[in-house]
């Protein structure tokens, strides 16, 4: 008997160590860490303003005619709206005929005059063909013999890609601009105009206009040297959700491109630009 009970102990001592080394077991973890590398790209809304034809720093003569074709180029990541600024410098000049000009049976011969001393622009802005839309003038400029030449690549409606014009300028705006590293004071007329095509990445608007005219002005009213500016604006498409504006919108109406700009205006903090 007492052989047996040895033999019992130690069966049971036996499972007793077997279970305290499976229960250690049971608290021993495996351990692994395994990441996610997610890389995000921050959408990017950018455009160049290009003139590919355009010769820097020219010497006009009266009326010669020179290139000058601004586009816009949305060099970005993101579908874009664009707009632009036009900037013409106006003086206080007298404009002459250029070609003997009959008006109510009245010949007007070659280098006479045509308006008086008075506020006007001294360029032409031309399309090639020069077939394309006048500027709107309006009718409620304080001086009515302002001399207005302006024509640009309109667009007719939404199924012509082109430009709206925007605005009707005011009497004239006074800019200060930099030329050849001198600070100066000009005055002139700002025209803004709306692209009603959305632009995707890599795209290219028509040229607004495509040449300049430096009208036949009396030598001895020139001040010097002139800059006609040309900003361009842009702003991602596929987050504006007004007038009507979705992510599928491709082509703008002029009221939309109004309210496009109010954004842009908005966000810039900047009303009167």
């Amino acid at each position: 008997m007492k052989n047996k009970n040895k033999i019992l102990i130690s069966v049971l001592l036996a499972v007793f160590v077997i279970s305290l080394f499976a229960a250690g077991l049971t608290y021993s973890y495996l351990v692994d860490t395994e990441t996610i590398d997610n890389i995000i790209t921050i959408g990017k809304v950018s455009l160049e303003v290009k003139e590919d034809n355009y010769t820097d720093n020219p010497y006009l003569d009266a009326q010669q005619i020179i290139s000058k074709d601004p586009y816009i180029e949305n060099n970005g990541n993101k579908d874009e709206y664009v707009f632009m600024e036009v900037w013409v410098p106006v003086e206080n000049v007298t404009l002459l005929y250029e070609t003997d000009t009959v008006i109510n049976e009245t010949l007007h011969k070659e280098g006479t005059v045509r308006i008086s001393d008075t506020d006007n622009e001294l360029f032409r802005i031309k399309t090639n063909p020069h077939t394309n839309t006048p500027v709107e003038k309006g009718s409620d400029l304080p001086q009515k013999n302002w001399d207005v030449d302006f024509c640009f690549h309109k667009a007719e409606d939404v199924s012509t890609a082109g430009w709206y014009q925007m605005n009707v300028p005011p009497e004239y705006a006074e800019k200060k601009v930099t030329i050849n590293e001198k600070e100066k004071t000009l005055k002139y007329h700002k025209y803004l105009f709306a692209y009603n095509t959305k632009l995707s990445p890599k795209e290219k608007t028509v040229t607004l206009f495509d040449q300049i005219q430096l009208k036949s002005i009396i030598d001895e009213e020139f001040t010097g040297e002139y800059k006609i500016d040309v900003i361009g604006y842009g702003i991602q498409a596929d987050l504006i959700n007004t007038d009507g504006i979705n992510n599928d919108t491709t082509v703008l109406t002029k009221e939309q491109c109004k309210s496009v700009y109010t954004i842009i205006t908005n966000k810039r903090g900047d009303e009167n630009t």
